[in-house]
């Protein structure tokens, strides 16, 4: 399994940088950063605070992907 991270097409479609995410969830532009990139899973607490200032599903962010399947 496989996490997949929608993370950037989101900010993408939104208009929304890391600089506003950042400032909207109390984080650093650079966890952000790590975080959209798939350099980093978040926790779980974070993931939350992530979707809740977006104002979709955690499931519309990541989701699991099996990445053997057909």
């Amino acid at each position: 399994m496989a996490v997949k991270n929608e993370l950037g097409a989101l900010m993408d479609k939104r208009r929304i940088t890391e600089e506003k995410l950042a400032g909207l969830t109390g984080m650093r532009q650079g966890h952000i950063n790590l975080i959209k990139n798939s350099k980093r899973i978040p926790q779980i607490e974070t993931a939350l605070r992530i979707a809740r200032a977006l104002r979709v599903p955690v499931e519309k962010i990541w989701s699991l992907s099996d990445r053997n399947a057909a």
